[in-house]
């Protein structure tokens, strides 16, 4: 392992996978996430698709979300977002439901939910939207895989229809959404871009920049 992570409020220390493919989230991008959802983080469900060391899923849990859902699929990577995740079940509340998933992120979204929640998750209630609220969407940046994985998301039934998905990305390397998509606003943190997405609607039509260098 290379170094150790911290989360951005708490300081409570991660592992870190090592090796030139992981790329965890900044601090500074982490933070900012959790302070612009605060309100709306306790008790959510985030699904996050390019896992890597975890660290945005136990910042959720870490702000109150219920429901975390990681894909990994480099195999020392998944070992170390699974110690990390799973930290959770313990120090801060049981109840909490989390599953990692050791496999191809598009794969498992293209299978659906509703086909895969059970092996996920094990405590099912008949009535119960397995949705998810917020998708952080992190692929390696040079990769091509957003609209991939946008499109999947949708087609699996992933995500509720007020869900936000965060995709982080290279302001060097930017992509656009299609037309399924409206961009709710767009921040930038020194290199780093981040873009909040939700399934078009007519009020959604406004785009938010920021800036942070």
């Amino acid at each position: 392992m290379k170094g150790q992570l911290r989360l951005s409020a708490s300081g409570k220390r991660l592992l870190s996978p090592s090796g030139f493919e992981a790329r965890p989230t900044s601090s500074i991008v982490r933070e900012a996430i959790m302070n612009i959802f605060a309100q709306s983080i306790q008790d959510s469900s985030w699904l996050d698709v390019f896992s890597g060391s975890g660290v945005i899923g136990c910042e959720a849990l870490s702000k109150g979300a219920k429901k975390v859902l990681a894909i990994e699929k480099n195999r020392k990577t998944y070992e170390v977002s699974k110690t990390n995740l799973n930290s959770f079940h313990f120090s801060n509340n049981p109840k909490k439901e989390i599953a990692v998933v050791h496999g191809n992120a598009l794969t498992i979204l293209k299978k659906g939910l509703e086909a895969q929640k059970s092996v996920f998750f094990t405590r099912q209630e008949d009535k119960e939207d397995y949705r998810f609220n917020f998708v952080y969407l992190d692929p390696p940046y040079q990769s091509g895989l957003y609209h991939l994985a946008l499109e999947n998301l949708v087609l699996g039934n992933w995500i509720k229809p007020d869900a936000t998905v965060i995709c982080e990305y290279s302001i060097q390397q930017k992509f656009y959404p299609t037309r399924e998509w409206s961009i709710r606003r767009e921040r930038y943190y020194g290199k780093t871009g981040l873009m909040f997405l939700r399934l078009n609607q007519p009020n959604y039509s406004h785009v938010d920049t920021d800036s942070k260098h």
